[in-house]
């Protein structure tokens, strides 16, 4: 069966103005990021409700597990209530400057931690080209006070440096859009508010 995870705050999902057609890797295929904005997680109240819609599926596919789904679904709750107010906390630096995304994928953590995060479309393992210098350049003159760059994963040390000496602290802000490699989505998270947190030493 299918489940519709989002359906609770359906109402609430971002439209996407534009569509924006790019490439990952050389001789990848375009694709373009249009339609309804999809990290809804990273609302970790979302996260909270799809959380909740996963649960009450699973009680109803499988009752003889409706205790131990129940109760692991209160602690869950519990930590997203937690990375909430932690990630708040977190991101209370970036409240008062701007910062400027490698991706547009920051949709719903800008409006549920009242970012304001204006996006390029760089891949953190590209180098940075004369024309994102341009499209960066273009984003600071609406912007001059940004102080940030948030990157998807770990960048390419140059880029970091490069961005650097134009004023921009990089931060890694993980959308955990797959299974991480290590860990589960509340470690990823954990690992995001840490690096938000030092970027505010």
């Amino acid at each position: 069966a299918t489940v519709i995870t989002s359906s609770s705050f359906d109402g609430q999902l971002i439209r996407l103005k534009d569509s924006i057609s790019h490439k990952h890797k050389k001789g990848s295929e375009s694709h373009s990021h249009e339609g309804l904005a999809s990290t809804t997680w990273l609302d970790l109240k979302q996260a909270a409700a799809q959380a909740s819609a996963v649960a009450l599926a699973l009680r109803e596919q499988f009752p003889e597990h409706e205790t131990s789904v129940m109760s692991r679904l209160r602690n869950l709750q519990e930590d997203l209530d937690a990375l909430d107010t932690e990630m708040r906390a977190a991101t209370s630096t970036l409240r008062q400057t701007v910062a400027i995304t490698s991706h547009p994928v920051y949709h719903y953590w800008s409006r549920a931690y009242d970012l304001v995060t204006p996006s390029l479309l760089w891949e953190p393992g590209n180098e940075i080209t004369p024309q994102d210098i341009v499209a960066l350049a273009s984003i600071r003159e609406d912007h001059p006070n940004a102080k940030f760059f948030i990157w998807e994963s770990a960048p390419l040390d140059r880029n970091v440096k490069m961005l650097k000496e134009a004023g921009l602290i990089s931060i890694i802000v993980s959308p955990c859009a797959n299974q991480p490699a290590a860990g589960d989505f509340l470690s990823v998270m954990r690992n995001n508010i840490a690096a938000l947190e030092a970027s505010g030493d």
